[in-house]
């Protein structure tokens, strides 16, 4: 694993910089691998080889040295989640439940009901939900980029990022929704294994077609019946 980190100090004599990871605010949480480090007098470092484990939470330790090698107080970072970086949603897919994922590069489709997003991947072969507050979660207009970074779970029959981050990027057009048949709708399994942990996308019972679960799509035919909140084509 790695982690890249970039800071600033008011002071004047610094004549360089010591850098460390932690897995406390202090030195007394110092992973392996992590250990202090002089990166000279740059302000950013990037730590690699380090044994951190996916979903791990570290913190960056930067201490400064004058000219006459007093050392200064220690600052920490934020909490730094560990994650995967995967290409694309339909990669994230097939990935078991529990991992800490990134996707760059999606695009949002629409807002869901509360702090979350359904985002898809630009070729539009693959869609997912992401879910967490709305701090983490900020309304985003359809069609904007965005990266994503959470957890995979499984939702019922959806695979979602939970605890996810949503971070906009571009704006775009509104995707048009992708038409399907009505027997089309949802379509078979996509690498699905049930676990525990689930992997991939489970499918419809009728199961026609490739997977289009979390893809914005329309369909169309006559209402044969209602329910509280569903309705029936």
């Amino acid at each position: 694993s790695s982690v890249h980190a970039a800071w600033s100090c008011a002071g004047s004599d610094n004549a360089g910089y010591d850098c460390a990871i932690s897995a406390t605010s202090d030195e007394s949480g110092i992973v392996p691998g992590g250990v202090w480090q002089s990166v000279g007098t740059a302000n950013s470092t990037t730590r690699s080889g380090l044994a951190l484990s996916n979903g791990s939470i570290v913190r960056v330790l930067v201490r400064a040295r004058n000219s006459r090698g007093i050392v200064g107080e220690v600052g920490a970072s934020e909490p730094i989640r560990i994650v995967t970086d995967v290409p694309d949603i339909a990669a994230a897919k097939r990935i078991a439940d529990g991992t800490w994922v990134r996707v760059s590069g999606a695009r949002a489709s629409r807002m869901g009901n509360g702090p979350e997003c359904f985002i898809e991947d630009s070729n539009r072969g693959s869609g997912i939900k992401a879910a967490g507050s709305w701090v983490s979660v900020p309304f985003v207009k359809p069609g904007a980029g965005v990266a994503v970074a959470g957890h995979l779970d499984s939702q019922g029959d959806f695979r979602v990022l939970a605890d996810a981050e949503l971070m906009p990027s571009t704006l775009g057009a509104p995707p048009n929704p992708i038409g399907l048949a009505n027997r089309l709708v949802g379509g078979g399994g996509y690498h699905y294994l049930q676990g525990p942990p689930a992997s991939g996308q489970k499918g419809t019972s009728w199961g026609t077609g490739p997977n289009n679960v979390g893809l914005l799509a329309a369909v169309w035919g006559k209402v044969i019946a209602v329910g509280s909140n569903t309705f029936a084509i």
